[in-house]
């Protein structure tokens, strides 16, 4: 697990207008189904295709899980942008992360002049799959994004420094499934590590398991909005 503290640059690079912050929501009661969001670029075929997969597999789960929209959000990065901000308890995003100095970009969103046009990210838990999840540009622009007086973002992405290939897709599956079964955690990071565990243990990775898997880990993002 990390956590991120954006630095004085990153602060600097953000303090710019932004919405207004954002009462946290309240707690949903137990046994109400968990809300969740999956989407990707309609443009990038390949991952859209991913994100619609993960999104069926997940509204078979029962009425315990909510897929908001009945299906993955295959859409423009305006609409992605959007819908970063949708009241949810997960949301799980597939799309490419340019880690370019100048302009660093994640569904198709300039990272550092897009997070502060970003609604509030409310969500305790993201999942990010892409191929460098947990670097200073991205994350910080979460923390930008999220309300300071909520909780930290839990976030499930590949760790800083690291990269992972498309191949692996396979893993969200399981992974969320597992997330997902069981109710509403009282603690999302141990939800979301236990998951990881379990989808690795998996017969559905069984033919896998020469992948790097430990490349892949559970982030905390304090919001700065």
């Amino acid at each position: 697990m990390s956590a991120i503290a954006p630095s004085r640059a990153a602060a600097a690079l953000f303090a710019v207008p932004r919405p207004a912050a954002v009462a946290p929501r309240p707690l949903r009661p137990a046994g109400t189904p968990l809300r969740v969001v999956a989407l990707a670029l309609s443009r990038t075929t390949r991952m859209a295709a991913q994100a619609s997969s993960v999104a069926r597999r997940l509204a078979r789960l029962g009425p315990d899980v909510d897929v908001v929209g009945g299906s993955a959000h295959c859409c423009t990065p305006a609409q992605a942008c959007r819908l970063l901000g949708t009241d949810a308890d997960l949301l799980y995003a597939c799309g490419h992360h340019c880690c370019d100095p100048v302009q660093p970009q994640f569904l198709g969103l300039d990272l550092h002049t897009a997070s502060w046009a970003f609604p509030s990210i409310t969500a305790p838990a993201l999942v990010l799959d892409t191929c460098c999840g947990a670097e200073d540009d991205l994350l910080g622009a979460i923390a930008a994004a999220r309300p300071r007086q909520l909780p930290p973002a839990v976030v499930f992405t590949t760790d800083a420094g690291k990269v992972a290939p498309f191949s692996h897709d396979v893993l969200f599956r399981p992974l969320l499934q597992a997330a997902l079964t069981g109710g509403r955690p009282a603690c999302w990071q141990q939800r979301l590590e236990d998951a990881m565990a379990q989808a690795r243990a998996s017969k559905e990775l069984q033919s896998h398991t020469l992948r790097d898997w430990d490349r892949w880990g559970v982030h905390q993002v304090q919001g700065t909005r």
